[in-house]
Order: C-alpha cells, then sequence, then structure tokens
C-alpha cells in the first residue's frame, strides 16, 4: 500500500457529505476551596453540500446542521441552530478563506506536495479567546503515521497534537491550552473519515482555577 500522499480536499458540484459530531465537554471548577463539577454532551448531524469548484480547487460549501440534541445532568433539549446554514470557501489544503458568518477559528492547512510516512509537520490556526481581543495564534503538530483501511477507503493516519500554550488575560488570568488527538483522512477520495480531537484549558485567576476537557468527534456517516 502507498505510503507517500498528497492530502487535499476535493468535492463534485452538487455532491453531499453527512457528517455527525459528538462533542463531550467535562468542566471542574475550583473557587476558594469549594468545587463544582458539570459535563454536557452534544449529537448532531450536519450536511456539507458543494455547491461549486473554481478553476483552482477551492470549494463552495453550504453546511447544514440538520438534526442535533444537547444533553445536561438530566435534561435534552434540541439544539437551536437545527436548521442554519453556513456557507464556507476552503482551498484544497483545508484552509478556509470567506464564511457567510464569521468563525471563532482559523482551520489548520495541509501542507503542499506529497507526504511521506513518518513526516511531521507544523500548521498555524487561530482561535478566539473570550477575555482577550483579537484571535489568538496555536501551533498544531502533524505526524504521518502510516495508512489504515477504514470503511472501505485507504486513510491517511494524521496524529494532531497541539503543546502546551499559555495566553495571558486581563487581570492576572491565565490560560494553558494543548490538544492531541487522531485524524482519518480518505487521500484518494479527498474527504475526512473521522477525526477524534481532545482540547484540554486550565484558567487559573487570584481566586481559583477551572479545567475543562473538551472531546470532539467527527465521523462520515
Amino acid at each position: 500500500m502507498a505510503t507517500d500522499v498528497k492530502l487535499e480536499y476535493r468535492m463534485k458540484k452538487g455532491e453531499s457529505l453527512t457528517y455527525r459530531t459528538r462533542i463531550d465537554t467535562e468542566q471542574e471548577i475550583a473557587v476558594e476551596g469549594e468545587n463544582a463539577k458539570t459535563a454536557s454532551h452534544i449529537d448532531m448531524k450536519m450536511v456539507h453540500r458543494c455547491t461549486d469548484v473554481a478553476p483552482d480547487g477551492t470549494i463552495t460549501a453550504d453546511l447544514t446542521v440538520e438534526s442535533g440534541t444537547m444533553a445536561q445532568e438530566e435534561t435534552i433539549q434540541p439544539l437551536p441552530n437545527i436548521g442554519e446554514t453556513l456557507t464556507v470557501w476552503m482551498k484544497k489544503n483545508g484552509q478556509i478563506t470567506r464564511a457567510s458568518t464569521p468563525l471563532p477559528f482559523e482551520q489548520p492547512a495541509f501542507p503542499e506536495g506529497i507526504v511521506k510516512q513518518g513526516q511531521s509537520w507544523k500548521s498555524k490556526s487561530k482561535i478566539s479567546v473570550p477575555g482577550k481581543p483579537g484571535m489568538t495564534e496555536l501551533i498544531y503538530n502533524y505526524t504521518l503515521n502510516g495508512i489504515e483501511n477504514i470503511r472501505g477507503y485507504d486513510c491517511a493516519v494524521i496524529e494532531v497534537s497541539c503543546s502546551e500554550t499559555v495566553i495571558p488575560l486581563d487581570n492576572n488570568v491565565e490560560e494553558v491550552i494543548k490538544a492531541e488527538g487522531t485524524t482519518h483522512f480518505a487521500y484518494k477520495e479527498g474527504k475526512m473519515i473521522k477525526s477524534e480531537i481532545e482540547t484540554f484549558t486550565l484558567i487559573t485567576t487570584p481566586d481559583g482555577e477551572m479545567e475543562t476537557a473538551l472531546l470532539v468527534r467527527v465521523e462520515l456517516v
């Protein structure tokens, strides 16, 4: 099986892909000796429909939330954004150049050229951090670990990590972010098959701290 791959997104005009996304959040707050824990779970399906492909391969796609629920403690409610559509313009390397609604993040891009098994690379991302103006840059590390067949697709197995990053905020508040996970990308078809990324954050204040673990699992259905 080939171990040298080209990582780029490809869709045909009119093509639709449906992804299931599950987001598990666990949070613990400790303030002046008092502790509180909360947990929530979001489960949704989103349809990605390609409406245009430019000569350079840039994809225009409508992303529509088809269904979804949010569970917290013993309460389950439908998501408030069911039926809403976001339009994005995405280059072949995954960089989103435009969106119909401002996004709170910038998606890391794939490297140009052929990637060999065992090869590592870095890619920049930007996120919006509450309490800090503008966008904050994060550096993600990637390694092509090999090829694995998932549901009939030959997938590039890409290990993902973001080293611990310290973000100073106002009033002696500090946030620390790190992440790790794996993405399976069908390089022949140009689409993501599944991804599992866990992000950890720790916010410290003069009075206490808040720890959050966010596990995001996305899978083609």
